[in-house]
Formats: structure tokens, sequence, C-alpha cells
């Protein structure tokens, strides 16, 4: 009775002693809110797509007008290592011209780069010479292993990229990316590697007045051996198989406008519908969550018939054995700190971090900031709001640390910076170093390592530091059993 007395005389103390600064943690919390929202806003989306949020702006174009064609990287499912385009034997510009890049996009391996393949707006031209190559030994085993592994192009034309129909055109299935070339037997019934050195391009565009909008872009690869002033229709593919250095390729292309009634703003839903190389297994996906469901709810089940045949036992009336059996005998447990509460602390506010991060960045997609025009857009605003988040993080770490008796909270808060953001930083690092060694278009610049290490430690650090310092002195301590318990003890 003293000891419950006591500890209502103690808890009353701090109450009246936090009562205060109640309203004025409420109104920081709330400014803050309202300045992440702020921040992210203006930081997911970066000033060259600001407008490109679907359904606001479009860009149009006139007859004649010359459009610029960018490359990206190639991609395969074979390897997961994207590499530049310009990286392959290929037709290059004299000077190498490059968009500015989100951090999103340096670390998805973007590498937009300005091509040699001009487009005039509303003018089909066909077999359109780019330029003449002559492959060394070096370069047919480069495209070849390239084409081996299933490498797709991306191509990007007015922000859409390019797509590859597959199968019959009616279908309407497409994938993001145009094959590099194709392996397949040759009259001899030998492997022949076959390099696709012409594309059909076709361009769908939807006249507004006498303006002209972009909504599909397509390319059907080929592949040519031309022969003196031949044109592109017809012609003996290029086997790679066929000689071992000095092959003659000839670089062409033709260019198709097809008017089509789709609007501006539905341009991007063939993209976003696409089938083929990269399939979903749904039906793995919904016979786990059935597994899942039912195994839970058979231990659902079997926990409520316990504790109902306990609670009917425990307020039967009739029953006069004092000792306590069932689950109530673990509330001595349920009401110890636990050993390392420093290391449980911290994980606790990571994942209030996380979990903080996950719901603002599904809004700001839900209310369509974050267009998939916007390369890299998702993965900038999931860096960015992880950032802003540590101030939730560092506050419900020492609360947690505090209410379990934690006394150290200067070193609570630096292990909650450090513990997850460090792990996840250190994997990134070596998959990063194997990914540059290979030279891949993934791997990490130094100049990008020394940005995100200085989001971690100018403003998640100082973020997270500050809100352990607010939150020690408004945590309320709680009172543990001091017993240790028997299982600790064994």
């Amino acid at each position: 009775g003293i000891n419950a007395e006591y500890g209502d005389l103690i808890m009353m103390e701090v109450n009246a002693k936090n009562e205060k600064s109640d309203n004025k943690a409420i109104m920081v919390f709330v400014l803050l809110t309202i300045l992440f929202t702020v921040v992210m806003s203006l930081v997911s989306i970066n000033r060259k797509s600001a407008v490109m949020v679907p359904g606001l702006d479009a860009r149009t174009w006139k007859v004649n007008d010359t459009i610029d064609l960018w490359v990206n990287k190639i991609v395969s499912d074979e390897t997961q290592l994207p590499y530049r385009y310009h990286d392959l034997p290929v037709c290059k510009p004299s000077k190498n011209e490059r968009e500015s890049e989100s951090l999103g996009e340096k670390i998805l391996g973007d590498t937009i780069e300005k091509s040699t393949y001009r487009l005039r707006v509303g003018v089909n031209e066909s077999c359109l010479t780019l330029c003449e190559k002559v492959l060394n030994a070096k370069n047919i085993e480069n495209l070849k292993s390239k084409i081996i592994d299933e490498y797709r192009i991306i191509w990007l034309l007015d922000r859409l990229p390019a797509a590859y129909i597959v199968g019959r055109p009616e279908h309407n299935k497409s994938v993001v990316g145009f094959p590099l070339g194709d392996k397949k037997l040759n009259d001899k019934d030998k492997e022949a590697i076959i390099l696709f050195n012409h594309h059909d391009i076709t361009v769908q565009y939807n006249r507004v007045g006498f303006d002209w909008q972009i909504i599909f872009f397509a390319v059907n690869p080929r592949s040519i051996q031309r022969s003196g002033n031949s044109d592109c229709s017809s012609g003996s593919p290029i086997d790679l198989n066929s000689k071992l250095d000095n092959i003659n390729v000839t670089w062409t292309y033709s260019v198709y406008w097809i008017e089509t009634p789709t609007p501006w703003t539905q341009r991007w839903e063939k993209y976003l519908t696409v089938d083929g190389f990269s399939n979903v297994h749904w039906f793995s996906i919904l016979n786990s969550l059935m597994i899942v469901l039912f195994l839970s709810g058979m231990v659902a089940m079997i926990l409520m018939r316990t504790l109902h045949a306990d609670l009917r036992r425990y307020n039967n009336k009739d029953n006069e054995d004092p000792d306590e059996t069932g689950w109530k005998l673990v509330y001595g447990d349920v009401f110890r700190p636990p050993t390392r509460r420093m290391l449980l602390s911290a994980l606790v506010g990571s994942g209030v971090q996380v979990g903080g991060m996950s719901m603002v960045v599904m809004a700001f997609a839900v209310l369509g900031f974050l267009s998939p025009a916007n390369r890299g857009g998702l993965l900038t605003a999931i860096l960015f709001m992880f950032v802003w988040m540590s101030v939730f993080g560092g506050y419900f770490s020492t609360r947690v640390y505090k209410n379990l008796g934690g006394e150290n909270w200067k070193k609570n808060a630096i292990c909650t910076i450090f513990f997850f953001p460090g792990i996840i930083f250190g994997v990134f690092f070596v998959l990063s170093w194997f990914l540059w060694s290979s030279h891949a278009s993934t791997g990490v610049s130094s100049g990008t390592f020394i940005s995100l290490v200085a989001l971690w430690f100018c403003i998640s650090g100082p973020l997270s530091y500050f809100s352990s310092y607010f939150a020690w002195g408004k945590a309320v301590p709680i009172f543990f059993n001091t017993v240790k318990s028997l299982y600790a003890i064994l």
C-alpha cells in the first residue's frame, strides 16, 4: 500500500511538470509536419518535371519542329546489371550532352544522353543513314554477350520511354525497351546471334488545333545487311557469329507518325499496363497470402479458445483454487525491462521512421505528385522523407528508452542515428562497390556518396538528436518488477 501511494505521488509530480510543455510540444510537431510537407513537395518534384503531374500540363510541338531523341541505358532481366547505351559500339554524337539528374536517377543508374537521332514532327522518313561502323573483335564479343543476356535498350522521346510491341499490334501488349538483338538458328542449323541495326520508330500523336502532342513512342528493331545504295525494306541479317573481326554495320532508322484519339492525360496508361518480359507471378502471390491467412486464423482461434477458457475459470465464484495458472503466470515477466532496452528502443524508433516515410510517400503518390514522367522521383522522395522522418524516429526511440528505465539518453540517440541507417548504408556501399567494379551504370559515384552522407550527418542526425532531447524531458518512467525472471536465472 505504501509503495503504491509513493508511486502515485511520483506520477502526479511528473505529470504536473510535463503538463506545461504539452501545448508547446503539439505546436512544434505541427510546425515540423508542415515544414516536411513543403520541403518534400519541392524536393521530390525537380525543376525539369515540376509541370509533369499527369493531366496538368502538356508539351506541344509544331509541324517540322526538330525533336532530339535521348538515350538512357540498356537493361536485362537476366543479369540485373544496367549499362550506358553509349558504352556499346553505336553511333555517338561528337559532343556528349547529358541531362541533369536527380539523386534518385543517379542511384537507379539512369544516364540520359543526347543521341544522333533527329525526328521532325509530322514528317515520315524512311531509311535514314545514321553512321557506319566497323566492329572489331572486342566490339563483337561485347555485343554478343549483351544479346545472349537479352539486354533491352531504353530510349526517351518527350519524356516517354520507347516501347516494344509484343505479339500482334491489335493485342496492345508492349514492354518498355526494345531488344538489342536476337538468337536463332541459321540455314545451317547453327546458332546465329543477330544484331539489330535498323529501327522503325513509330510516334503516335494527338492534335489540339495546330499543336501536336506526343502520346506514344514505339520502336521495332530489325537486322539488315545493306550493300551499296540498297534500301531498308529487305536484306540478309547481320550475324555476329559469321566473322570474328571487321564486320561492317550501317546504322539506319525510319520514322512514322500516326494520329491517335488518345488524349494527352491518358498517354501513360499503356506504359503502366505493360506486359511481356517482367511477368508478375500473381498465382504464387495469392497462394502465399492464402496460406498466411489460413495459418494466422488457426493460431488466432487457438489463442482465443485458451483465453476464453482461462477467463471462465477465473470468473467462476465457486473456484477456490488460489494458484494462478495459464497465461497469468507471465505477468511478472511482461512488466520487466528487457535486457537490451537500448537496442529495442533504436529498432522501435527506426520502425516509426520507416512507417512514417511510407505513409507520407504513398500520400504524395496518391495525390499525383510522383508522376511516372519524373524518373527517379519516387526514390528521391523516399530518401528525403526518410531523412526528415528521423525527427519521429529519435523522439519515439527516446520515449521508449526512458519508459523502459534507461538513463543514458545521449547514447540511445547516437544508437538510433547510426544503427539501422548504418546497416543499410553499409550494405549499399558493398553492393555499389561490386557494381562499380562491373562498370554498371548503377555504380554510385563518389559525389553521390558524399550527398548521401551529408543528408545523414547534416540533416538526419541533428534532427534525431534534437527530438531525443525533447522527448527525454517529456517521457514518463514506468515502474517495473525488479525480481529476475526464472527463465533469466536459468
